[in-house]
Protein backbone atom coordinates (compact mmCIF):
# COMPACT_ATOMS: atom_id res chain seq x y z
CA UNK A 1 0.00 0.00 0.00
CA UNK A 2 2.94 2.59 0.07
CA UNK A 3 2.40 3.84 -3.53
CA UNK A 4 -1.06 5.08 -2.69
CA UNK A 5 -0.07 7.99 -0.27
CA UNK A 6 2.68 8.61 -2.12
CA UNK A 7 0.26 8.60 -5.18
CA UNK A 8 -2.33 10.77 -3.23
CA UNK A 9 0.20 13.69 -2.20
CA UNK A 10 1.76 13.48 -5.81
CA UNK A 11 -2.14 14.40 -7.39
CA UNK A 12 -2.99 16.35 -3.99
CA UNK A 13 0.34 18.47 -5.34
CA UNK A 14 -0.51 18.76 -8.82
CA UNK A 15 -4.02 19.93 -8.93
CA UNK A 16 -2.49 22.84 -6.31
CA UNK A 17 -0.23 23.63 -8.87
CA UNK A 18 -2.69 23.24 -11.84
CA UNK A 19 -4.72 26.30 -9.63
CA UNK A 20 -2.06 28.50 -9.19
CA UNK A 21 -1.13 28.11 -12.72
CA UNK A 22 -4.60 29.46 -13.60
CA UNK A 23 -4.75 32.24 -11.29
CA UNK A 24 -1.28 33.31 -12.32
CA UNK A 25 -2.56 33.15 -16.05
CA UNK A 26 -5.23 35.27 -15.69
CA UNK A 27 -2.98 37.39 -13.80
CA UNK A 28 -1.17 38.13 -16.77
CA UNK A 29 -4.00 38.54 -18.76
CA UNK A 30 -5.39 41.46 -16.54
CA UNK A 31 -2.10 42.57 -16.63
CA UNK A 32 -2.10 42.09 -12.53
CA UNK A 33 1.79 41.62 -12.46
CA UNK A 34 2.89 45.48 -12.76
CA UNK A 35 6.37 45.97 -12.46
CA UNK A 36 9.20 44.52 -13.92
CA UNK A 37 10.66 43.00 -10.47
CA UNK A 38 7.73 41.04 -9.47
CA UNK A 39 7.28 39.72 -13.10
CA UNK A 40 10.71 38.30 -13.58
CA UNK A 41 10.60 37.03 -9.93
CA UNK A 42 7.29 35.08 -11.39
CA UNK A 43 9.39 33.41 -13.80
CA UNK A 44 12.05 32.70 -12.12
CA UNK A 45 9.61 30.99 -9.35
CA UNK A 46 7.91 29.10 -12.78
CA UNK A 47 11.18 27.53 -13.81
CA UNK A 48 12.06 26.40 -10.52
CA UNK A 49 8.54 25.00 -9.97
CA UNK A 50 8.56 22.84 -12.97
CA UNK A 51 12.34 21.46 -12.46
CA UNK A 52 10.77 20.27 -9.03
CA UNK A 53 7.74 18.95 -10.52
CA UNK A 54 9.86 16.95 -13.22
CA UNK A 55 12.33 15.65 -10.34
CA UNK A 56 9.29 14.19 -8.56
CA UNK A 57 8.01 13.14 -12.05
CA UNK A 58 11.38 11.39 -12.61
CA UNK A 59 11.44 9.25 -9.23
CA UNK A 60 8.21 7.99 -9.74
CA UNK A 61 9.19 6.35 -13.16
CA UNK A 62 11.93 5.28 -12.54
CA UNK A 63 9.79 3.33 -9.20
CA UNK A 64 7.85 2.34 -12.35
CA UNK A 65 10.38 0.94 -14.67
CA UNK A 66 13.23 -0.26 -12.29
CA UNK A 67 11.49 -1.77 -9.37
CA UNK A 68 11.45 -5.47 -9.03
CA UNK A 69 8.32 -6.25 -6.49
CA UNK A 70 5.70 -6.51 -9.26
CA UNK A 71 2.57 -6.21 -6.69
CA UNK A 72 4.14 -2.22 -6.18
CA UNK A 73 4.52 -1.71 -9.79
CA UNK A 74 1.01 -3.06 -10.69
CA UNK A 75 -0.33 -0.69 -7.81
CA UNK A 76 1.69 2.27 -9.22
CA UNK A 77 0.53 1.64 -12.76
CA UNK A 78 -2.80 1.59 -11.39
CA UNK A 79 -3.12 4.46 -9.12
CA UNK A 80 -1.38 6.02 -12.14
CA UNK A 81 -4.43 6.13 -14.60
CA UNK A 82 -7.19 6.01 -11.54
CA UNK A 83 -5.87 9.62 -11.02
CA UNK A 84 -5.25 10.83 -14.61
CA UNK A 85 -2.01 11.52 -13.60
CA UNK A 86 -0.68 11.90 -17.04
CA UNK A 87 -3.24 13.62 -18.28
CA UNK A 88 -3.11 16.17 -15.35
CA UNK A 89 1.09 16.45 -15.98
CA UNK A 90 0.41 17.04 -19.64
CA UNK A 91 -2.26 19.74 -19.14
CA UNK A 92 0.16 21.54 -16.55
CA UNK A 93 2.58 21.16 -19.01
CA UNK A 94 0.53 23.14 -21.89
CA UNK A 95 0.20 25.86 -18.94
CA UNK A 96 3.33 26.51 -18.18
CA UNK A 97 4.42 26.84 -22.12
CA UNK A 98 0.96 29.13 -22.43
CA UNK A 99 2.12 31.10 -19.14
CA UNK A 100 5.92 31.20 -20.07
CA UNK A 101 5.41 33.18 -23.57
CA UNK A 102 2.51 35.16 -22.24
CA UNK A 103 4.50 36.47 -19.17
CA UNK A 104 7.34 36.97 -21.28
CA UNK A 105 5.21 39.45 -24.02
CA UNK A 106 4.24 41.06 -20.45
CA UNK A 107 7.47 41.23 -19.44
CA UNK A 108 8.52 42.94 -22.73
CA UNK A 109 5.68 45.38 -22.39
CA UNK A 110 6.26 46.34 -18.76
CA UNK A 111 10.33 46.56 -19.45
CA UNK A 112 9.50 48.78 -22.55
CA UNK A 113 7.44 50.75 -20.59
CA UNK A 114 9.96 51.38 -17.90
CA UNK A 115 12.34 52.49 -20.60
CA UNK A 116 10.13 54.91 -22.02
CA UNK A 117 9.77 57.06 -18.80
CA UNK A 118 13.18 56.92 -18.13
CA UNK A 119 14.00 58.31 -21.61
CA UNK A 120 11.62 61.10 -20.68
CA UNK A 121 13.56 61.95 -17.28
CA UNK A 122 16.60 61.55 -19.71
CA UNK A 123 14.79 64.15 -22.07
CA UNK A 124 14.06 66.68 -19.34
CA UNK A 125 17.68 66.63 -18.52
CA UNK A 126 18.41 67.39 -22.18
CA UNK A 127 15.88 70.15 -22.04
CA UNK A 128 17.55 71.77 -19.39
CA UNK A 129 20.96 71.28 -20.20
CA UNK A 130 21.61 69.90 -24.04
CA UNK A 131 19.49 72.96 -25.90
CA UNK A 132 22.41 75.06 -25.02
CA UNK A 133 20.31 77.58 -23.27
CA UNK A 134 21.85 76.99 -20.06
CA UNK A 135 25.48 78.02 -21.63
CA UNK A 136 24.18 80.65 -24.15
CA UNK A 137 23.04 82.37 -20.20
CA UNK A 138 26.77 81.28 -18.91
CA UNK A 139 28.49 83.16 -21.85
CA UNK A 140 26.18 86.40 -21.03
CA UNK A 141 26.84 86.09 -17.60
CA UNK A 142 30.76 86.03 -18.11
CA UNK A 143 30.39 88.53 -20.85
CA UNK A 144 28.67 91.10 -18.20
CA UNK A 145 31.14 90.36 -15.64
CA UNK A 146 34.11 90.86 -18.22
CA UNK A 147 32.42 94.56 -19.24
CA UNK A 148 31.46 95.02 -14.88
CA UNK A 149 27.80 95.38 -16.19
CA UNK A 150 26.44 92.86 -13.96
CA UNK A 151 26.61 93.13 -9.78
CA UNK A 152 28.27 90.05 -8.00
CA UNK A 153 24.75 89.83 -6.05
CA UNK A 154 22.54 89.20 -9.08
CA UNK A 155 24.97 87.11 -10.76
CA UNK A 156 24.57 84.88 -7.28
CA UNK A 157 20.88 85.20 -7.43
CA UNK A 158 20.79 84.09 -11.14
CA UNK A 159 22.70 81.24 -10.53
CA UNK A 160 20.87 80.15 -7.58
CA UNK A 161 17.88 80.61 -9.67
CA UNK A 162 18.77 78.34 -12.32
CA UNK A 163 19.90 75.70 -10.09
CA UNK A 164 16.83 75.54 -7.68
CA UNK A 165 15.14 75.55 -10.72
CA UNK A 166 16.65 72.51 -12.58
CA UNK A 167 16.84 70.58 -8.65
CA UNK A 168 12.64 71.39 -8.74
CA UNK A 169 11.93 70.19 -12.25
CA UNK A 170 14.10 67.21 -11.21
CA UNK A 171 12.68 66.73 -7.97
CA UNK A 172 9.01 66.89 -9.61
CA UNK A 173 9.53 64.62 -12.10
CA UNK A 174 10.41 61.82 -9.78
CA UNK A 175 7.65 62.43 -7.10
CA UNK A 176 4.98 62.22 -10.38
CA UNK A 177 6.73 59.31 -11.79
CA UNK A 178 6.26 57.48 -8.20
CA UNK A 179 3.06 58.62 -7.95
CA UNK A 180 2.67 57.03 -11.33
CA UNK A 181 4.01 53.94 -11.05
CA UNK A 182 2.42 53.04 -7.16
CA UNK A 183 -1.17 54.03 -8.80
CA UNK A 184 -0.52 51.73 -12.13
CA UNK A 185 0.74 48.75 -9.43
CA UNK A 186 -2.82 48.61 -7.98
CA UNK A 187 -5.45 46.73 -10.24
CA UNK A 188 -8.60 48.37 -10.47
CA UNK A 189 -11.99 46.44 -10.41
CA UNK A 190 -16.10 46.63 -9.92
CA UNK A 191 -18.46 44.63 -8.11
CA UNK A 192 -22.06 44.64 -8.31
CA UNK A 193 -25.22 43.84 -5.67
CA UNK A 194 -28.07 43.45 -8.25
CA UNK A 195 -31.30 42.72 -7.08
CA UNK A 196 -34.69 41.91 -9.10
CA UNK A 197 -37.22 43.73 -6.70
CA UNK A 198 -38.27 40.28 -5.24
CA UNK A 199 -36.14 40.19 -2.33
CA UNK A 200 -33.32 38.15 -4.35
CA UNK A 201 -29.83 39.22 -5.59
CA UNK A 202 -27.68 37.92 -8.20
CA UNK A 203 -24.59 35.39 -7.29
CA UNK A 204 -22.01 34.06 -9.50
CA UNK A 205 -20.44 30.43 -8.32
CA UNK A 206 -16.29 31.34 -9.28
CA UNK A 207 -15.02 28.96 -12.49
CA UNK A 208 -11.58 29.87 -11.30
CA UNK A 209 -8.96 30.86 -8.53
CA UNK A 210 -8.67 32.46 -6.50
CA UNK A 211 -12.20 31.32 -4.18
CA UNK A 212 -12.83 28.62 -7.27
CA UNK A 213 -16.23 26.91 -6.43
CA UNK A 214 -17.34 30.20 -4.10
CA UNK A 215 -20.06 32.02 -4.55
CA UNK A 216 -19.08 35.88 -5.15
CA UNK A 217 -21.33 38.88 -6.39
CA UNK A 218 -20.91 39.42 -10.17
CA UNK A 219 -18.09 42.09 -11.51
CA UNK A 220 -14.60 41.81 -12.28
CA UNK A 221 -11.53 43.72 -13.81
CA UNK A 222 -11.87 47.61 -15.47
CA UNK A 223 -9.50 47.34 -18.75
CA UNK A 224 -7.17 50.09 -19.64
CA UNK A 225 -9.31 53.12 -20.78
CA UNK A 226 -12.72 51.76 -19.20
CA UNK A 227 -14.41 53.68 -17.08
CA UNK A 228 -15.63 52.28 -13.96
CA UNK A 229 -19.68 52.19 -15.04
CA UNK A 230 -18.65 50.85 -18.78
CA UNK A 231 -16.59 48.30 -17.13
CA UNK A 232 -19.15 47.12 -14.96
CA UNK A 233 -22.18 46.99 -17.43
CA UNK A 234 -19.46 44.70 -19.66
CA UNK A 235 -18.74 42.45 -16.67
CA UNK A 236 -22.46 42.08 -15.71
CA UNK A 237 -23.42 41.23 -19.60
CA UNK A 238 -20.58 38.79 -19.80
CA UNK A 239 -20.57 36.72 -16.70
CA UNK A 240 -25.38 36.99 -16.10
CA UNK A 241 -26.45 37.91 -19.67
CA UNK A 242 -28.39 40.68 -17.39
CA UNK A 243 -29.00 44.18 -18.53
CA UNK A 244 -28.47 46.24 -15.81
CA UNK A 245 -29.10 49.97 -14.35
CA UNK A 246 -26.59 51.39 -12.02
CA UNK A 247 -28.40 53.02 -9.17
CA UNK A 248 -25.56 54.13 -6.78
CA UNK A 249 -22.10 53.32 -5.49
CA UNK A 250 -21.92 51.43 -2.49
CA UNK A 251 -18.28 52.30 -1.50
CA UNK A 252 -14.87 51.60 -2.52
CA UNK A 253 -13.07 48.57 -1.25
CA UNK A 254 -9.33 48.28 -0.66
CA UNK A 255 -8.06 46.83 2.17
CA UNK A 256 -4.93 44.84 2.00
CA UNK A 257 -5.49 41.09 1.89
CA UNK A 258 -9.13 41.49 0.75
CA UNK A 259 -7.86 39.86 -3.08
CA UNK A 260 -5.33 36.93 -3.14
CA UNK A 261 -4.25 37.73 -6.53
CA UNK A 262 -2.68 40.94 -5.55
CA UNK A 263 -3.20 45.53 -4.85
CA UNK A 264 -7.28 45.11 -6.02
CA UNK A 265 -9.31 48.06 -5.31
CA UNK A 266 -12.59 47.29 -6.16
CA UNK A 267 -15.21 49.70 -6.35
CA UNK A 268 -19.05 48.10 -5.74
CA UNK A 269 -22.02 49.68 -7.27
CA UNK A 270 -25.98 48.99 -6.31
CA UNK A 271 -27.55 47.79 -9.11
CA UNK A 272 -31.39 46.96 -10.33
CA UNK A 273 -32.22 44.42 -13.36
CA UNK A 274 -33.80 45.75 -16.56
CA UNK A 275 -33.78 43.23 -18.74
CA UNK A 276 -36.07 39.91 -18.19
CA UNK A 277 -34.69 38.07 -15.39
CA UNK A 278 -35.01 34.83 -17.50
CA UNK A 279 -32.17 35.70 -19.80
CA UNK A 280 -29.98 34.49 -16.43
CA UNK A 281 -27.09 32.30 -17.30
CA UNK A 282 -23.38 31.94 -16.51
CA UNK A 283 -21.01 32.98 -19.17
CA UNK A 284 -17.50 34.20 -18.81
CA UNK A 285 -15.50 33.66 -15.46
CA UNK A 286 -19.07 32.08 -13.88
CA UNK A 287 -19.59 28.45 -13.51
CA UNK A 288 -23.31 28.88 -12.34
CA UNK A 289 -25.28 32.07 -11.87
CA UNK A 290 -28.23 32.56 -9.20
CA UNK A 291 -31.29 34.30 -8.04
CA UNK A 292 -30.81 33.53 -4.13
CA UNK A 293 -33.35 35.07 -1.60
CA UNK A 294 -31.78 37.72 0.71
CA UNK A 295 -32.63 35.75 3.78
CA UNK A 296 -30.40 32.45 2.57
CA UNK A 297 -27.11 34.85 2.72
CA UNK A 298 -26.36 34.17 5.91
CA UNK A 299 -25.84 30.98 5.12
CA UNK A 300 -23.20 31.12 2.04
CA UNK A 301 -19.87 31.70 2.66
CA UNK A 302 -18.86 34.40 -0.15
CA UNK A 303 -15.72 34.81 -2.22
CA UNK A 304 -13.18 38.08 -1.31
CA UNK A 305 -14.94 40.55 0.85
CA UNK A 306 -18.21 40.34 -0.62
CA UNK A 307 -19.90 39.74 2.36
CA UNK A 308 -18.91 43.52 3.63
CA UNK A 309 -19.74 44.54 0.81
CA UNK A 310 -23.56 43.48 0.68
CA UNK A 311 -23.54 44.31 4.26
CA UNK A 312 -22.77 48.05 3.18
CA UNK A 313 -25.48 47.79 0.57
CA UNK A 314 -27.95 47.23 3.46
CA UNK A 315 -26.88 50.00 5.02
CA UNK A 316 -26.58 52.73 2.35
CA UNK A 317 -30.43 51.46 1.32
CA UNK A 318 -31.50 52.30 4.85
CA UNK A 319 -29.61 55.49 4.96
CA UNK A 320 -30.87 56.93 1.43
CA UNK A 321 -34.77 55.66 2.91
CA UNK A 322 -34.41 57.51 5.96
CA UNK A 323 -33.16 60.99 4.13
CA UNK A 324 -36.12 60.19 1.79
CA UNK A 325 -38.95 60.01 4.30
CA UNK A 326 -36.95 62.72 6.26
CA UNK A 327 -36.60 64.95 3.93
CA UNK A 328 -38.74 64.80 0.79
CA UNK A 329 -35.71 64.49 -1.46
CA UNK A 330 -33.54 61.61 -3.22
CA UNK A 331 -29.69 61.12 -2.17
CA UNK A 332 -27.13 59.47 -4.49
CA UNK A 333 -24.24 58.45 -3.32
CA UNK A 334 -21.70 58.72 -6.18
Amino acid sequence: MDPTPKMRTVLFALRSINELLDTIFLKTQSEGFIDVETIGNKIKNLKLLRGLLQTKLSVINNELYYNRRQHFTSVLKHLLGEFEIVDLVSSINNKFNIIYDAMERLYQKKNEELQKRTQKGVNLLNLLFGVGILADLGSVIVVSLLEGSLPIILLNTTIAIIISGILAATIIFNILGKIKAKNSRIGKAVDAVIEDGKGNVVLIKRKYPPFQGFYALPGGFVEKGEKLKQALIREIKEETNLDIKINYRIGIYKEEGRDPRGRIHSTAFKCTIISDPSNLRSGDDSKEVELINKDKLKNIKLAFDHENILKDSVKVSKIKELFNRSFGFKINKN
